[in-house]
């Protein structure tokens, strides 16, 4: 195996290569190509400030949370989307909440 992989290096790739092909998928939509050009430059910044914890010894990994949907039923305990207000309040409907 290689000692040289880098796994920050190589998720952060990962993440930046989704965000520039999903870029070219909007294309033929202008509002849809701005929200994307947008999270690029969230993206990139979020990748600088990892590399400027990394350098402080705080380990931050890289990932993508893509939702589908704004709206949600199921009022999980700890929901991220809901923290950042992201999501849209829908009614409680899943049996697994009740």
């Amino acid at each position: 195996m290689d000692e040289t992989f880098d796994i920050q290096a190589y998720m952060t790739h990962g993440v930046e290569t989704i965000v520039a092909e999903s870029l070219k998928a909007t294309l033929k939509d202008p509002r849809e190509s701005a929200f994307m050009v947008r999270f690029a430059a969230a993206s990139k910044r979020a990748s600088k400030r990892r590399a400027e914890a990394e350098k402080a010894g705080e380990h931050i990994p890289p990932f993508l949370i893509a939702s589908i949907t704004s709206s949600c039923n199921l009022h999980c305990a700890g929901c991220y989307s809901r923290c950042n207000h992201a999501t849209v309040d829908a009614a409680r409907g899943c049996r697994f909440n009740e």
